[in-house]
């Protein structure tokens, strides 16, 4: 890896953290944004900028299920109406977007929203 890749990996990574930090902060991105001192244009390019990164890839080839959507089985004992309604069962990040999937989500609608996000290209 050249001195300039690494550089740009390293600035996505720390961007990639503060978008993190905004979203589990559970304030708008403007609140969060004086809160800490950040012009909300800068957190929107940051925004923009880890949005149009490429995928991690593994030994030089892209990751091979890009677009893919995986089942995934809950363990038998997890009971998803139990508890506070309002907390989701998955939370998915795709393509720079946190997604909270609550329970009873049909996939047809997750594939809907996936596909519109895709578009966002």
């Amino acid at each position: 890896m050249q001195v300039s890749e690494a550089k740009q990996t390293n600035r996505l990574q720390e961007r990639m953290q503060v978008l993190q930090e905004q979203r589990e902060s559970g304030l708008t991105v403007r609140a969060w944004c004086a809160a800490n001192n950040v012009k909300e244009s800068n957190f929107y390019y940051w925004l923009r900028e880890v949005r149009k990164a490429p995928l991690p890839t593994k030994g030089g080839k892209r990751a091979e299920a890009e677009h893919a959507l995986v089942r995934i089985d809950l363990p038998s004992n997890v009971n998803p109406v139990q508890g506070n309604a309002t907390e989701p069962v998955i939370r998915l990040q795709y393509k720079g977007a946190m997604l909270d999937i609550p329970p009873g989500t049909k996939s047809a609608d997750l594939s809907m929203i996936l596909q519109a996000l895709d578009k966002d290209d």
